[in-house]
């Protein structure tokens, strides 16, 4: 539904529509210097969890179980070093914090959510 809008008005309006872009760019502007730096624990963690899935889709859940298996001391120990603990709630909120940033030419995406929680996907740039 559009407003009735005298042509009086205009100049109002979009003096207001400047202001709300004005205020847009500049809560992106501050959201965009939010983004955390990854610290080389993280890069570590992305890197291991590449290492172990590959390009299938994974949850927290199966990287905290699949590290506790003998094989994959490595993937323990960067799971570890990287929140403190075998932990997939922890690990998930961890890929967060890194989801959608360059690590060493790999990207932690979010592609869905089922039973186990958020699925992710590590991709290779």
């Amino acid at each position: 539904m559009r407003p009735n809008l005298r042509p009086t008005d205009e100049p109002e309006a979009l003096a207001l529509l400047r202001q709300i872009l004005e205020r847009l760019v500049a809560i992106e502007a501050r959201l965009a210097v939010r983004k955390p730096e990854i610290s080389a624990a993280d890069a570590e963690l992305v890197r291991r969890i590449a290492e172990a899935v590959g390009a299938r889709t994974f949850s927290g859940w199966e990287v905290v179980d699949h590290a506790r298996l003998p094989g994959a001391a490595d993937l323990r120990a960067a799971v570890v070093a990287a929140i403190g603990s075998e932990n997939s709630q922890r690990l998930g909120k961890r890929l967060q914090r890194v989801e959608g940033q360059d690590v060493g030419g790999l990207r932690v995406v979010r592609v869905g959510v089922d039973r186990d929680g958020v699925l992710w996907r590590i991709a290779r740039e």
